[in-house]
């Protein structure tokens, strides 16, 4: 029995996923500040209580000083948006899946 040749290259992750390119907001909204925020703490590994300490909050008021409290998420709101973006990129993903069968 003969082998087959296997490609010694190992794949690098830059080139088995398609890295998504997030366009920059041209002016403030409620929700692209939390999709922001939300990314921020999925992606960098931060604590979700993070949105809630002062400092943090204090940041972002400084980069939009018309900025109110209710313009500013709450750990609550972080979750269900991080879960809901979580459970349609898995439908989406499922999707694709039986498509490629």
């Amino acid at each position: 029995m003969q082998e087959e040749k296997v490609s010694s290259k190992q794949l690098k992750i830059d080139n088995m996923v398609e890295i998504e390119r997030i366009p920059i907001a041209k002016q403030f909204t409620r929700d692209g500040a939390l999709d922001a925020i939300a990314r921020f703490v999925a992606c960098d590994d931060q604590a979700l209580a993070l949105v809630e300490k002062p400092v943090f909050r204090n940041c972002l008021i400084a980069m939009r000083p018309k900025t109110t409290k209710k313009d500013l998420p709450s750990t609550h709101d972080l979750v269900v948006h991080i879960h809901n973006e979580f459970v349609a990129w898995m439908k989406k993903l499922k999707d694709d899946i039986l498509v490629n069968k």
